[in-house]
């Protein structure tokens, strides 16, 4: 219920549209948009991605990313395999199983998402706010430049040890400023990691919100 509630009342450009509703005795359906491209998990598996493309997923993320933050929305599951890329190569948000409303600044509890998104504060057991989305965007862009998460063990202890200890590290050289945004993204400390509305101001994207604005 919370689910259908959650995504049936974001009406954004980047977050797949529920229309509507229906069950049976053992089953909900969900009407759904439809969305003729493929995941970016794929794409990012058999592509090799322009610094371009990738600045164009990750701006477009963020923009989906503040309007559930500024409708009280938390997502708590980003991943590459829940955004799909359409026909005209923009993303779709998908699966809201995890989200939740949270319009006050209350710290939630709730143990969620998934491992290798996961923030150093939901490993921890700590209350944690929105900024957990930003955490899991900034694996998400991490994984798109580099093909792999940013902290990655040999099995889900060792992941969790790294994500909370361990520095980030960058396999091959990037531009400076996709550096830079990243190092904010994946701060560990969630009063010091960026807020989305400053991601959005990032140089990182100073280029690409030009031509976007033409």
């Amino acid at each position: 219920r919370r689910e259908v509630e959650i995504q049936y009342h974001l009406h954004y450009k980047h977050i797949l549209k529920l229309y509507g509703y229906f069950q049976s005795e053992k089953e909900l359906f969900l009407v759904l948009e439809f969305v003729g491209g493929r995941s970016l998990h794929s794409l990012c598996v058999t592509t090799e991605l322009e610094d371009s493309r990738i600045r164009r997923i990750v701006y477009q993320l963020s923009l989906a990313v503040m309007y559930m933050h500024l409708r009280g929305v938390i997502h708590r599951d980003l991943k590459l395999e829940n955004v799909l890329i359409d026909s005209k190569n923009d993303v779709k948000v998908i699966d809201f199983g995890w989200s939740v409303h949270c319009p006050t600044e209350d710290l939630r509890a709730t143990y969620c998402g998934t491992v290798l998104y996961l923030s150093p504060e939901i490993v921890e057991g700590r209350g944690y706010d929105k900024s957990v989305d930003i955490w899991a965007l900034g694996v998400l862009m991490y994984e798109l430049y580099f093909k792999n998460p940013p902290f990655y063990g040999r099995d889900k202890k060792s992941t969790f040890e790294m994500i909370v200890g361990d520095s980030l590290v960058f396999p091959k050289p990037i531009r400076i400023d996709a550096e830079n945004l990243l190092r904010n993204m994946l701060n560990k400390d969630p009063r010091k990691r960026i807020k989305i509305e400053d991601v959005l101001q990032h140089c990182y994207f100073r280029d690409f919100r030009k031509a976007s604005q033409n």
